[in-house]
């Protein structure tokens, strides 16, 4: 993705904001950026320390968004971020390929298949032939 920030761009941050850290601050930082990439942070659930733990946003960006989501309630999709005060649309490219937005809304698209496999709910069929 060429909006993903680099891993120079994350370190740099990481250091302007916590001058005491060390090197493996930096790589357990790196480790766990790596790991929401596979499994991103769902920004409708996500706490004050889970957004801190990212080092991407300033306390004044969180705290503008814990209070956008105790007003507005759950975030529908990534361009309601736009909406929040505070954020630009830098801050969110960076956050992005670490965080997303999923809604109850997203379950009503999976596909049919995932119902039969995985869930709750019963499907009866009445079949027949016709004989003359």
């Amino acid at each position: 993705m060429e909006d993903e920030p680099t891993t120079g761009e994350l370190l740099e941050n990481f250091f302007r904001d916590n001058e005491q850290a060390s090197e493996s601050d930096a790589q357990q930082l790196l480790e766990y950026l790596n790991e929401l990439r596979n499994q991103p942070l769902n920004l409708n659930t996500a706490t004050r320390e889970d957004l801190t733990a990212l080092h991407l946003l300033n306390e004044i960006q969180i705290e503008n968004f814990i209070s956008y989501r105790q007003t507005f309630g759950a975030l529908l999709n990534e361009y309601e971020l736009q909406a929040i005060p505070g954020w630009d649309l830098a801050d969110i490219r960076r956050i992005r390929p670490f965080a997303v937005v999923k809604s109850g809304l997203d379950s009503r698209s999976s596909p049919l298949w995932h119902g039969f496999l995985n869930g709750d709910d019963e499907l009866i069929f009445r079949w027949g032939r016709r004989f003359p």
